[in-house]
């Protein structure tokens, strides 16, 4: 509960941080700045010009540095203040109809790790969607990442971007914020990817026609696993009538006479096939 709450509030909690920061560094810079000024109004006894010179290109670089130091502090009093009021104390539910309503159109993502899904929000409600409206998609460290990572919302108020899933397995998260507006937090689930083995065939073209004898068409295949990545290893070609064409063993088809038959990709228990038609003296 309270981990779920700490993350719900994440831009406030950091919005306060940087600005507390910042007055600390202020309270800091003020301190050493009445200082020097105190040690500056006590009357100083002549002595060696040198001494006298090098203590004040001492006190040269020193303000200078203080100076830096205040820049910095007053930059992080602002930029806490300006994470606050761009939504950081939102709590992601605004009210119905506010220009700002982010919400999740797509499912929860469920992947094998390092697997791609599409993630989908809408700003706005569909009556009135917010066009244009920036959009940042960040995964947690190691949990991914995405392509695009901001992307500005269409005409239906939608925004979408891919999440390729982290390497380890289980839930992972993501922060969806509209910029200046509402958040909001998306949760995958990354299942284990198991030993990859063959699962398919694929034969391209799909189909071929021959208009002589001694014609040619050639045939490649691709051998596919359980996640459509390529699986290593090379396929066996036939034909199932075998008057109709010949099958080469690298994939092509020569006709021998008119008809219509299926050349025959085979890798293990796995077979795909195409149609070839001959239609001799049709050329």
């Amino acid at each position: 509960m309270m981990m779920s709450w700490l993350q719900e509030h994440v831009a406030a909690i950091l919005g306060v941080a940087v600005a507390l920061w910042g007055l600390w560094g202020i309270r800091d810079w003020w301190s050493q700045r009445n200082g020097t000024e105190a040690s500056a109004d006590d009357p100083e006894e002549p002595g060696d010009p040198v001494t006298v010179f090098e203590r004040e290109l001492e006190t040269g670089f020193l303000e200078v540095k203080r100076t830096v130091r205040g820049s910095m502090a007053f930059a992080k009093l602002v930029l806490g203040i300006l994470t606050l009021t761009s939504g950081g104390l939102r709590d992601g539910t605004p009210p119905d109809g506010a220009a700002g309503r982010l919400s999740v159109i797509s499912d929860t993502p469920r992947a094998y790790v390092g697997m791609p899904d599409t993630v989908e929000v809408q700003v706005g409600p569909d009556s009135e969607p917010v066009v244009g409206a920036p959009v940042v998609f960040l995964p947690m460290t190691d949990q991914g990442t995405v392509s695009p990572a901001t992307a500005a919302t269409d005409t239906t108020g939608r925004a979408r971007t891919i999440w390729t899933l982290g390497s380890v397995a289980g839930e992972q998260r993501m922060v969806v914020q509209v910029l200046g507006g509402d958040s909001t937090w998306i949760t995958a689930e990354a299942m284990p990817r198991e030993e990859p083995v063959p699962d398919r065939i694929e034969i391209s073209p799909d189909s071929a026609v021959l208009g002589f004898v001694g014609d040619v068409a050639p045939f490649s295949a691709e051998i596919l696993d359980q996640y459509d990545d390529p699986f290593p290893g090379s396929v066996t070609w036939l034909s199932k009538q075998q008057c109709i064409f010949r099958a080469g063993s690298y994939g092509f088809a020569t006709a021998l006479s008119s008809g219509t038959d299926s050349i025959v990709a085979v890798f293990d228990t796995l077979r795909a096939t195409a149609p070839v038609r001959v239609d001799v003296g049709a050329r």
